[in-house]
């Protein structure tokens, strides 16, 4: 699902399963089990996955962890620190750092 318009477009927004089956025409277990066979991970990790490369991205435009936060829907800075340390290893300002090296 990596592409798929639904996960493209609406970074901005909170995720919605029963929206992107319908933009498919399958039911959520089926999406589920082909997306997670295929990919190795859920719609949902597809998606925060994507996030956290937007957020990279914003990062090192020297876009602050706040504003991104809001941006992609994140509870707060911190929640978005603690997901982003999740998949990429290091937290925003770390990650920032040692791509300035």
């Amino acid at each position: 699902m990596p592409g798929h318009p639904y996960i493209q477009t609406d970074l901005y927004a909170h995720f919605s399963l029963d929206d992107l089956c319908a933009d498919v025409s399958l039911s959520k277990y089926h999406l589920i089990r082909l997306v997670k066979n295929q990919c190795g991970m859920t719609p949902h990790q597809l998606y925060v996955q994507e996030k956290i490369r937007a957020v990279k991205s914003g990062i090192l435009h020297a876009d602050s962890a706040s504003d991104l936060a809001y941006r992609y829907q994140f509870t707060d800075q911190s929640h978005l620190c603690h997901v982003f340390k999740k998949y990429v290893g290091l937290t925003p300002t770390q990650y920032q750092k040692s791509r300035l090296i």
